[in-house]
């Protein structure tokens, strides 16, 4: 899911996330890899946003779905796995 300006700051004030920036020399790898999403680093991997596929009326609630996880205690390497959905979800109409 690729999120517009307004639902990555509705991302930020609800979870204090900031996304990998679309400029950054690895965007195009993760898009290649991936497809088009907007990317997040956590302690646990690298993330995406999905619909949560529950139609809730004035809401539109997303979860957080690992698509890779560190391979090394570093953080310097990302090895791609089945996605999961983490259990932290965001409303992105919170400040339609």
């Amino acid at each position: 899911m690729l999120l517009t300006d307004d639902q990555i700051a509705t991302v930020k004030r609800q979870a204090n996330l900031e996304p990998v920036p679309p400029n950054h020399e690895f965007t195009v790898t993760l898009v290649q890899r991936f497809g088009a999403h907007t990317f997040y680093l956590g302690s646990g991997g690298l993330y995406v946003l999905e619909p949560f596929g529950v139609e809730i009326p004035g809401a539109k609630p997303a979860v957080f779905v690992r698509i890779a996880a560190w391979a090394d205690e570093a953080r310097s390497q990302l090895t791609p796995i089945e996605p999961e959905q983490v259990e932290h979800a965001v409303d992105l109409a919170a400040d339609d």
